[in-house]
């Protein structure tokens, strides 16, 4: 475990002593891997896929933008979520400067913001800003029912009161968060996703297309733009309606526009579903996030039955928003990786170091990465679970799923700042 520690920190020590940085990326990358070094897995051994020279070259003749770490533990009714978030800072030994909790628009326990008010008001005492997930859905199982709250009910007003008292009780907090409102629709894992926003009714699925023929639309005829897809174009005007009458009432909100860095289905099949096409303008944006996370080999979710790095996951979409949106910063809300499936006891830990390095030095506006610590479902690891109940194992994203894993992370976070944004 010791070997694979010193990777983490020391070697940049000796090495920025002796030779140049290596520069920051400002392009887009070539299959999401030239010129980044990543930790392979089974020697833990830093290599430059340039040279595969394994040294690394950063910090003390570079400066970089300053980075932020975030943290995201379960929000559940019977989890004392204060009493958790404290013990992860106190594991890891650092302080993280963005916490996160759920708002949902008809979740009973957390659809108000007098609900979370104690969450908020924990993070702001622990000087970090909280990054608030708000999501137009009813919390039926992990993906809602969008028969119940779909886009079509938001941009009818049908949410308006709510909404606006909701922005007017963040308003009073005195202090300022981050909300991500309605993240990821570019996956079908949520009811806003804009993929199950078509049809004449604007709550009929792209790929059911005996019912879209029933309403006498295609993927483009029902709604806006009959150039454009109706499913993202529907997403665009419900986020910029909360917005619009979000923002005068709650001027403390930092905004958050958070895509998942893969779109499913893949935009190379349906050219409509690219993130970008999600995008409601700069005027509706602070900062651009993008989630992903390593399931492993094993499973079929995230970048499907592979063993994905860091820059695999989000080079090339953190370049290319980059480039379209130069002067957004970027943050990653939610990121972790499983341990190896097939038993190598460093993997995830060298995964860590890679990531945490790779996101501190190359990419200038990516400013904050939080690890989510949580074990979900996943069939590959749950056979016998569902996704309300985690049972025969899990998918664990925990970062003390290994004493190698855990020492990684807290000297991965070494050089990242404790402070909030």
């Amino acid at each position: 475990m010791l070997k694979h520690i010193f990777r983490c920190l020391s070697v940049l020590v000796v090495v920025s002593v002796m030779f140049s940085p290596v520069a920051p990326k400002t392009g887009p990358v070539s299959g999401n891997r030239s010129g980044v070094l990543s930790a392979e897995a089974s020697t833990g051994g830093l290599v430059s896929e340039q040279s595969g020279f394994s040294i690394f070259m950063p910090t003390i003749m570079r400066g970089y933008p300053e980075k932020f770490l975030g943290v995201a533990v379960p929000l559940k009714a019977d989890i004392p979520w204060d009493s958790d978030m404290d013990a992860f800072i106190s594991q890891t030994g650092k302080a993280h400067g963005v916490y996160h909790v759920s708002s949902g628009f008809a979740c009973p326990w957390v659809d108000t913001v007098p609900k979370i008010r104690p969450f908020l008001d924990h993070a702001h005492a622990r000087g970090a800003i909280m990054l608030i997930a708000w999501l137009p859905f009813d919390c039926t199982g992990t993906v809602g029912n969008v028969a119940a709250v779909g886009l079509p009910d938001i941009l009818n007003g049908n949410w308006d009161s709510y909404i606006m008292q909701w922005a007017t009780d963040i308003g009073a907090l005195g202090y300022p968060v981050m909300v991500r409102w309605g993240h990821e629709m570019n996956i079908p894992t949520y009811s806003w996703a804009g993929q199950h926003a078509f049809g004449s009714n604007g709550k009929t699925d792209y790929s059911n297309s005996a019912a879209l023929a029933a309403q006498g639309c295609t993927l483009t005829n029902c709604y806006g733009d009959p150039n454009l897809a109706d499913g993202p174009e529907r997403y665009i005007a419900a986020y910029r309606h909360v917005h619009d009458l979000t923002a005068p009432r709650a001027p403390n909100i930092i905004w958050v526009w958070n895509a998942s860095s893969r779109n499913w289905p893949l935009a190379t099949d349906q050219a409509w579903n690219s993130y970008n096409n999600y995008y409601p303008g700069d005027a509706y944006v602070d900062w651009i996030g993008l989630d992903m996370y390593n399931f492993g080999p094993k499973s079929g979710n995230g970048f499907s039955w592979t063993w994905a790095s860091f820059d695999y996951m989000f080079a090339d979409a953190l370049n290319d928003l980059a480039q379209r949106h130069p002067t957004k910063l970027q943050m990653i809300p939610e990121i972790a990786s499983v341990e190896d499936p097939y038993g190598d006891p460093n993997r995830k830990a060298n995964w860590i170091c890679d990531a945490y390095r790779s996101a501190m030095y190359n990419y200038p506006l990516l400013r904050m990465v939080s690890w989510q610590n949580e074990v979900i479902w996943d069939g590959a690891y749950s056979p016998t679970g569902n996704p309300g109940n985690v049972t025969g194992g899990g998918a664990d994203f925990t970062v003390n799923s290994s004493p190698q894993a855990l020492a990684a992370y807290q000297q991965a976070i070494a050089n990242w700042s404790s402070e909030a944004p």
